[in-house]
């Protein structure tokens, strides 16, 4: 009997996806693994325009953090928290892994000290040269109009924007 029943269990057909859900769930590794799929998978969850903006980080106790380029794609993937959680849990399947998404501004160095992980690289802004400083005409041109003016302090800001301008 005990023959019987074994050949009777190597007769039968197990799918190989039972077999490592079977392993992933007697290790406890299923949700790492799950959320490893999340960073890996990325691009077909969001879509390719809302991937080279943001790169995701392994899902931790539920919640999503989210890097983001710049502000202007933060601002707009707040409205999309709700749609990127929904995108995740269906890519990823039941249970729900993750329950918030939380997004982060700004680049992030690799520890080999490559260029930033997201994001274009940054540039040096080159300064314009200050225009020279306003001349006695110009400068008498604006006593005259700040004498029309009663308030002292209002005077005073005036003063400095109009020769910030003049400059």
């Amino acid at each position: 009997m005990r023959e019987r029943d074994r050949r009777r269990r190597l007769r039968e057909v197990v799918r190989a996806g039972e077999i490592v859900d079977g392993l992933l769930t007697g290790y406890h590794i299923a949700d790492e693994v799950r959320s490893h799929r999340v960073v890996v998978d990325w691009r077909i969850i969001v879509g390719a325009r809302i991937a080279a903006r943001t790169r995701p980080h392994p899902v931790r106790d539920g919640v999503l953090h989210v890097q983001v380029s710049n502000s202007t794609w933060m601002h707009q993937l707040a409205f999309m928290r709700e749609e990127i959680k929904t995108r995740v849990n269906e890519h990823v399947g039941a249970p729900p892994l993750v329950s918030s998404v939380r997004l982060h501004l700004g680049y992030r160095r690799r520890d080999d000290g490559a260029e930033p992980v997201i994001g274009p690289a940054r540039r040096t802004r080159r300064r314009r040269p200050l225009p020279p400083p306003a001349s006695d005409e110009q400068l008498a041109e604006i006593e005259r109009e700040l004498a029309a003016v009663d308030d002292p302090e209002l005077q005073a800001v005036i003063l400095e924007a109009r020769r910030r301008l003049a400059r």
